[in-house]
């Protein structure tokens, strides 16, 4: 079966062999290139086909998973892995002291942008009533919400 454009949609075997190449954590687009595919083939196919969509994320959960228990099962061995495996589960608690830093620092920035934010939408909507215009339909004097 041939598709819009006249190339061979991917056959059963290639979509078996892709998947098994996926759940071995290579990324998609790489596993498409050993089934003689593009990636943008297969992001055309997951987009078109949620079933597809569903398999490809499914295999990419096993990739996940398998690495996982690996990890730790090495944690039974070595107290690196399992500090590895806290520090990326809740960095907020087990992450070296820059990087809860730099995290910090982020949360800091976002606030303050929300912020910001709330304050220029609250004055608009102050304006405006002050104005008698009614303020969901009011122009935005703030540039940043243009």
């Amino acid at each position: 079966m041939a598709s819009r454009r006249g190339k061979p949609n991917m056959t059963a075997a290639q979509e078996q062999t892709f998947l098994q190449l996926v759940t071995l954590t290579l990324y998609p687009a790489e596993a498409a290139r050993h089934v003689d595919l593009s990636p943008q083939a297969i992001s055309m196919r997951r987009k078109r086909d949620k079933a597809f969509d569903d398999r490809v994320k499914g295999a990419e959960s096993k990739a996940m998973f398998a690495l996982i228990a690996r990890v730790q099962e090495g944690a039974k061995r070595d107290w690196r892995a399992a500090l590895a495996l806290l520090e990326r589960r809740w960095p907020e608690l087990w992450a070296r002291p820059e990087t809860r830093a730099d995290m910090d620092k982020r949360m800091r920035d976002l606030r303050k942008a929300d912020l910001e934010a709330s304050t220029a939408e609250k004055v608009a909507r102050t304006r405006a009533i002050e104005q008698r215009i009614d303020p969901d339909t009011a122009p935005d004097p703030d540039p940043r919400f243009e």
